[in-house]
């Protein structure tokens, strides 16, 4: 296990919030949450190297803070809609900790696409692997939930997205600097954020699959796809803010921003980053010409009219080479044969396993569902399918004046569908700490509802 530099200085600094600043260790907690090719520590090396990320180690601090500064934390009441939220939650990961049951009842016998490489299949048994993988999606449940719980109050929520915003304005610079250096041959400073062992965290070294090798953006994320879902749970509240004039910072700085980071995804060249993008625009454009009189939606849809053709239009002939390369020709690709042929071999596990699948972390699909159904089974599906339909069910019937009113409301509905849906294409992430966040703010649906028998 090697120590890097920026682990030590993060630790330091969580120390240093754990003792005499704990609203200084949250805001690093929330600020790190993007930060998945840092390492805190490295682990083993070669292809079985992997790292332990800020969210992991800087959340753990939060997390015992939080316990050790509460001491009536477990006598907290709960209205019986979040009850039944949380309860839903639990149930999914208690279904996984079960389900760690049957790699040991397979030990071998059969086999199953365990790494999600194209044609690699290996014998299905119980195995570190299994551990590690719950682990992951343990610690993130306890996440959401001290999240949910934390920001029951506007103030805390309002900060909360304030820090984020401050975190994701730092990771689109760092992944500007990124480009500079490629395209200026000037040596990346990997070490300080890019410096996890992992061998799925070189995505700073890649190229686009075209003729001009065009550079792919990663910044501070282990690859463009779970970079972008990163930034794009914070869209929504931009936009959300700025229809209703609820500025996370001021008018012009949140529109300019807004603007760069629509410029700055589709920069990334994520499929999945651009298919989400086009999503939430619709999403959220749906959303606010609901609200309009008859006089102004037709005069917003003629302006859109106008608008969205041209801005097609010009991104195409300006960036033909990022658009047929991450929209037209991303199924030609060795890594859509890759998932597909993990999907494939995942979905022929859960038909071996129908009931608790093989065991949480037992085979690699890339993406949500059938991830779901090889690794837990049916059981395990229900129980999530139930959980979101809690969640939106909350959000949508909240009778909370203040909340119903507010940006917020409206804002994560956006970020956690699209979420799901970008999970529902391209792999759950359930190992990184924006999905936490997410799930967390879900939770919220009313200020103080927490406190309320």
């Amino acid at each position: 296990m090697a120590l890097t530099i920026t682990g030590i200085i993060l630790l330091l600094l969580s120390l240093y919030g754990f003792f005499f600043n704990y609203k200084f260790l949250y805001n690093i907690t929330i600020f790190f949450i993007p930060f998945s090719a840092t390492a805190i520590f490295n682990i083993g090396s070669g292809d079985n190297g992997s790292a332990v990320t800020p969210f992991m180690v800087l959340g753990g601090v939060w997390l015992f803070s939080n316990l050790s500064r509460n001491k009536n934390i477990f006598n907290i009441k709960i209205d019986k809609y979040l009850f039944y939220s949380l309860t839903s939650l639990l149930l999914f990961i208690l279904i996984a900790f079960i389900s760690l049951l049957m790699p040991a009842i397979i030990n071998g016998s059969e086999k199953g696409n365990i790494t999600g490489e194209l044609n690699s299949t290996g014998l299905i048994s119980f195995s570190i692997r299994n551990i590690t993988q719950f682990v992951y999606l343990f610690f993130g449940f306890l996440m959401a939930v001290a999240i949910c719980f934390h920001n029951r109050d506007l103030q805390n929520y309002k900060h909360t997205i304030r820090v984020y915003c401050y975190s994701i304005i730092f990771v689109v610079l760092w992944g500007y600097l990124e480009l500079f250096c490629f395209y200026k041959n000037i040596p990346y400073p990997s070490s300080i954020f890019n410096n996890s062992i992992s061998k799925s965290a070189g995505g700073f070294q890649g190229i686009l699959d075209s003729e001009d090798g065009i550079k792919r953006i990663s910044s501070v994320a282990v690859e463009p796809s779970i970079l972008v879902q990163s930034i794009e749970i914070l869209l929504p509240f931009l936009l959300f803010g700025i229809i209703e004039k609820k500025y996370i910072f001021s008018k012009y700085f949140d529109i300019i921003f807004t603007i760069n980071l629509y410029f700055f995804i589709f920069r990334t060249t994520s499929s999945v980053g651009i298919v989400c993008l086009i999503l939430i625009s619709i999403l959220v454009l749906l959303l606010f010409l609901r609200k309009l009189s008859f006089r102004a939606l037709v005069k917003s849809l003629t302006i859109l009219a106008f608008i969205i053709p041209i801005s097609l239009i010009f991104i195409y002939f300006e960036f033909p080479q990022i658009v047929e390369s991450t929209l037209f020709n991303k199924t030609e690709s060795y890594s859509a044969l890759e998932r597909s042929g993990a999907i494939i071999e995942a979905w022929g596990t859960f038909l071996r396993h129908p009931i608790l699948g093989a065991g949480w972390g037992s085979v690699t699909s890339y993406d949500l569902f059938i991830k779901i159904l090889s690794n837990l089974g049916i059981i395990g599906f229900l129980s999530l399918v139930i959980f979101l339909y809690l969640v939106l069910k909350n959000q949508i019937k909240t009778q909370d004046a203040i909340y119903k009113s507010s940006k917020y409301r409206y804002s994560i509905i956006v970020s956690f569908i699209v979420l799901i849906f970008s999970n529902t294409i391209s792999g759950f992430s359930f190992v990184f700490g924006f999905f936490w966040l997410a799930t967390g703010l879900m939770l919220v649906y009313s200020f103080h509802s927490i406190d309320k028998v």
